[in-house]
């Protein structure tokens, strides 16, 4: 019986684990636009603008992953950005995948994130 309650448990903990790493954050989703890439056609070039950040920010970085959690070896980082800096395109992604983005600004009292959301590569 205990056995049962034990994985049970764990079930729910690896389920709310999941949950919190896949919810959205409140910050507002990248306006997204995606075209063909002139170097492969069954890849999408695809461009991020999010919102203007405020007069103190330092720097921006943005994030792109495979998976919701952004772990090591799934994400690649581009930045620092310049604070004043809205967009940022990326060429050869491959069509049909999903991918999961955020931009997160440095401020002097620390990290917020400016924009974050996920989308489905397609050329065409």
């Amino acid at each position: 019986m205990l056995s049962r309650w034990f994985f049970l448990a764990v079930v729910g903990i690896a389920f709310y684990t999941y949950i919190s790493q896949s919810a959205p954050s409140g910050a507002v989703t990248a306006s997204i636009t995606q075209s063909c890439s002139v170097a492969k056609r069954e890849a999408a070039t695809v461009t991020f603008v999010w919102p203007a950040t405020q007069p103190s920010a330092q720097e921006t970085w943005f994030d792109l992953s495979l998976t919701p959690a952004f772990e090591p070896g799934w994400a690649q980082s581009f930045g620092p950005l310049p604070p004043a800096q809205t967009a940022y395109a990326i060429d050869g992604l491959p069509n049909g995948a999903t991918y999961y983005y955020r931009a997160n600004t440095l401020y002097p009292a620390g990290w917020r994130e400016t924009a974050a959301g996920s989308f489905v590569a397609s050329c065409g």
